[in-house]
């Protein structure tokens, strides 16, 4: 009889601490909802109200901003069909502009390969635009021409 009260005790301790686990497990993950919620709340959300309210610069800000998220062409799908494609193209403006220098530059390289000002400007704008491995090839060409660049 003492084994069966003991195997039943046994049992309900088991029990007991599954239950708190989950609790607990609950609570994280709710906090950490919470958490979420409220950093996104204080970093986007002012710029969707403006978007709503539908003030172009607004949008083609938000749209901006949000353009390493997940949902950033279903975003831009939206505002598309709210303001045109003109919205696209100042989303982009900014890197179509580097581009576009990144393209001038190259060409008076073409002309002269050791313009050590448009090596620096070509390993800037690959830098900005994320590329790395061109950015360094740029900056070890800028290197050869100035050695005394740092």
């Amino acid at each position: 009889m003492n084994k069966v009260k003991t195997q039943r005790a046994k049992g309900k301790s088991v029990g007991k601490k599954s239950r708190v686990f989950f609790y607990y497990f609950l609570s994280v993950l709710v906090f950490f909802f919470v958490f979420l919620n409220i950093y996104s709340s204080q970093t986007i959300s002012s710029l969707y109200f403006l978007v709503a309210n539908e003030r172009y610069p607004a949008a083609v800000e938000f749209i901006q901003r949000i353009r390493s998220l997940p949902d950033f062409s279903f975003f831009l799908a939206i505002n598309k069909k709210i303001y045109g494609q003109k919205l696209q193209e100042d989303v982009f403006a900014q890197e179509n502009q580097k581009k576009q220098q990144i393209a001038e530059l190259e060409a008076i390289l073409e002309k002269n390969p050791k313009a050590r000002d448009a090596l620096l400007r070509l390993s800037a704008l690959y830098n900005e635009l994320g590329n790395k491995i061109k950015e360094k090839q740029y900056w070890q060409k800028a290197k050869e021409v100035d050695p005394n660049l740092n």
